[in-house]
């Protein structure tokens, strides 16, 4: 994925360059374009046009728009908010770019952008992520979408590498199971290169994990290796590994049925699971008491 995230990156801010050119003016650049400038996945199902660039503005007599730009008035930005790229580009940083999405993606799609924005500031070095974000909800005055911010916030973890694994996650939880740690590393276990193991969601006390598989799993020949090489050492070990596709969460069928095996596999290992016929509404969940 973090290669797909550089190409993206780059050729969006040849856009961007190109945009600054065209119209000989400096830009400030948010929502998508943003994200996409930052390496962070833009939600698959999102309620803006993501082949235009999206530029920012204080107010609406300051927004610039042209027929490849849209424009979009944001009021909570100051100046430390501003990344500055090239002398004509700048774009909100991450915490902004979140805040400003919640309005234009429903609420699943949410959360797994919250823990990808998470996930990229803690490789670029930012210190909880996660307290940054709910700082900022606490300053900032009313914008459209803040309550979803809330309500993902509630939901959301730190060390999640897709948000298919999000997406996993929360099917999961919906229907009852346990909420697993995200990308556990397993103590003792390396790779033949010294490598620490990680598995996507982990009950450590029972060794049941899952590992969801995209289609790079089956694709790449090195990657398809290391994940066999790691799930016959961990099964070695006495750990139970459940690997899953997309498949496991195209309706809400499926997504049953996966939560169903992942709750007998951990009550096979002695761990109490409230399993739920029917999913628990996300609405709902984000509103219990964590």
């Amino acid at each position: 994925m973090s290669k797909t995230l550089a190409t993206k990156r780059q050729s969006t801010l040849q856009r961007c360059i190109e945009e600054t050119r065209n119209g000989k003016r400096k830009i400030l650049f948010g929502l998508t374009t943003a994200l996409e400038l930052q390496m962070v996945p833009v939600p698959e199902q999102c309620r803006l046009d993501t082949d235009r660039l999206h530029s920012v503005a204080s107010t609406r007599g300051r927004r610039m728009s042209s027929k490849t730009m849209a424009s979009h008035v944001w009021t909570e930005f100051d100046g430390p908010s501003q990344i500055r790229l090239s002398p004509s580009i700048y774009v909100l940083d991450l915490v902004h770019t979140w805040a400003q999405m919640a309005r234009f993606v429903d609420l699943e799609q949410f959360i797994a952008l919250t823990d990808a924005v998470i996930f990229r500031m803690m490789m670029d070095g930012k210190r909880d992520p996660l307290q940054r974000m709910s700082e900022f909800l606490e300053q900032s005055s009313s914008f459209a979408g803040k309550l979803f911010c809330r309500m993902a916030l509630r939901l959301a973890q730190e060390n999640v590498y897709s948000p298919q694994e999000t997406i996993c996650r929360l099917a999961l939880v919906c229907h009852g199971v346990p909420c697993p740690e995200t990308n556990y590393v397993v103590p003792g276990l390396t790779f033949r290169s010294g490598a620490a193991m990680t598995v996507d969601m982990a009950w450590p006390e029972a060794r049941v994990a899952v590992e969801y598989d995209g289609d790079h799993h089956r694709t790449d020949k090195r990657q398809w290796r290391r994940d066999q090489e790691k799930r016959e050492l961990l099964r070695l070990h006495g750990w139970i590994v459940l690997v899953v596709t997309a498949d496991a969460l195209k309706d809400a069928e499926s997504r049953a049925y996966f939560a169903f095996q992942v709750s007998r596999l951990l009550i096979s290992r002695d761990v109490r699971v409230d399993f739920l016929i029917e999913a628990r509404p996300l609405e709902k969940m984000c509103r219990l008491p964590r």
